[in-house]
């Protein structure tokens, strides 16, 4: 079995009419040091990256794993004012063709707004119709219920819970809710997408 992960060009940009995602690189680090300011965003991370010390080590984390090729990061940035608002993952690599989408962090001050869903529409489009996979899951802390209600709201299903699944960072152990998307459902889901983006951003 081909392991699709070698298929991804390093220098993959996703651009749709409101967001474009790029690789994450160094140069990043003092947008999303911006972005990540207020510690809101990470009410439910296992870190503070409003602090710059984390948001520093973060980037230096998540650049490892590109250079490994265990992940591809990217930066979000809106297209109408060139902001960087956070950054979101491919990762968990299988030959059996899937992965997770994940690591994902909007600035609170963005909340709301479609981005999340215009970050989805991109890199799930480039999953199921670039790499040609079967199936995409989400993982999420079972105590965020926030997230919970974003992964049902693009067109997620809830597969149910893998208990005492991660020990945190701040030595919380957590229970996972797992959710996925399949190849079979994409386009329904993409419909979906398209509608409540189209309906939240406003670029006028």
């Amino acid at each position: 079995m081909a392991n699709f992960r070698f298929q991804i060009p390093p220098d993959l940009v996703l651009d749709g009419p409101y967001l474009r995602l790029v690789p994450m690189q160094a140069e990043h680090l003092e947008d999303l040091v911006r972005a990540g300011q207020d510690p809101k965003t990470w009410q439910f991370y296992s870190f503070d990256a409003s602090v710059r010390s984390r948001m520093e080590r973060f980037v230096a984390e998540t650049l490892a794993e590109q250079a490994a090729g265990t992940k591809f990061p990217f930066v979000m940035i809106r297209k109408d004012n060139n902001q960087v608002i956070g950054s979101s993952s491919l990762y968990e690599f299988s030959p059996h063709q899937n992965l997770e989408v994940g690591h994902t962090w909007i600035g609170a001050e963005h909340w709301g707004q479609g981005y999340n869903e215009a970050a989805k529409l991109l890199m799930l489009g480039y999953c199921f119709e670039q790499l040609g996979l079967l199936r995409v899951h989400f993982k999420v802390w079972d105590q965020n219920q926030r997230s919970q209600r974003a992964m049902l709201r693009i067109g997620a299903t809830f597969e149910g819970f893998t208990r005492r699944h991660i020990i945190r960072e701040d030595g919380i152990v957590r229970t996972s809710a797992i959710f996925s998307i399949l190849d079979t459902e994409w386009e329904g889901v993409k419909a979906g997408l398209v509608r409540v983006v189209e309906s939240h951003i406003n670029v006028d």
